[in-house]
C-alpha cells in the first residue's frame, strides 16, 4: 500500500511490463490475464494472472508484483524443480486439508459413538495430518517465491533505466512481502491445527 501511492507513476503497466519481461526472457505460450483474485502464476494454464489492480496499475507495486509473477513463468520455462514440485503436490494438499478438517470435526463423535479411544485416535491423526499438508506446501513454497523473487523479478526490474536507486529499496521490499506471505499462511495453518486440538483436548 506504501509504493501504490507513490507520487512516481511509470509509462507502463503491470500488464505491459509482463508481456515486455517475458518477451525478454524468451518465455512464449504465457498469457498475461486480468482476473479479481488474488496474482499467480498458473503452471498448467500457462498464464501470469494478475489483479485487475495491478494488471492496470502504473505505480511501483504493480509492476513489482507483475515483475514477481513473470519469475515463476522464467522458473517454469527452466522446468525449477521446487516449482514443479509445489505444481503437483497443490493439488492433492488442497483435498487432503478438507479431509483433514472433515476428520477433526467428526472425531469427537466418532470417539462417542464407537467408545473407542483408539479408533478416535487414528482419526485424530488423519485430520492432524490432513490440515498440517497445506502447512508443508507453504513450506515448500518458500523458497519458489524466494528465488522468483531475489533471482529472477529484482534483477530484470534493477536492469531498468527507469528504476532509480529509491525504486530498487521499494522494489526490494513489496518482493520481500511477496515471498513472506506464504511464511505467514503456514504459521497460520499450524495455529489453526493447534485450535483444533484445544478445542478436542476441552471435550
Amino acid at each position: 500500500n506504501k509504493y501504490r501511492t507513490h507520487p512516481k507513476s511509470f509509462s507502463l503497466n503491470g500488464s505491459q511490463l509482463a508481456n515486455e519481461l517475458l518477451s525478454q526472457n524468451g518465455v512464449q505460450g504465457v498469457k498475461v490475464e486480468s482476473i479479481e483474485g488474488p496474482d499467480h502464476y498458473d503452471p498448467l494454464g500457462k498464464a501470469v494472472r494478475l489483479n485487475h489492480v495491478n494488471f492496470e496499475g502504473r505505480d511501483l507495486t504493480s509492476l513489482v508484483v507483475a515483475a514477481h509473477e513473470v519469475g515463476h513463468a522464467i522458473q517454469d520455462r527452466y522446468d525449477y524443480s521446487l516449482l514443479k514440485m509445489r505444481t503437483s503436490l497443490a493439488t492433492w494438499a488442497m483435498v487432503l486439508q478438507k479431509c483433514g478438517s472433515a476428520f477433526m470435526m467428526v472425531t469427537p463423535l466418532l470417539a462417542l459413538v464407537t467408545r473407542s479411544p483408539r479408533l478416535g485416535l487414528i482419526s485424530l491423526i488423519v485430520g492432524v495430518a490432513g490440515m498440517l499438508s497445506h502447512s508443508v506446501i507453504n513450506f515448500i513454497t518458500l523458497p519458489v517465491e524466494i528465488d522468483a523473487s531475489f533471482k529472477r523479478a529484482l534483477p530484470l526490474l534493477e536492469k531498468r533505466p527507469d528504476f532509480n536507486n529509491d525504486d530498487q529499496a521499494g522494489a526490494n521490499q513489496i518482493l520481500r512481502a511477496c515471498a513472506y506471505t506464504y511464511l505467514a499462511a503456514s504459521l497460520s495453518d499450524l495455529l489453526n491445527v493447534m485450535r483444533w486440538l484445544a478445542v478436542l483436548r476441552r471435550r
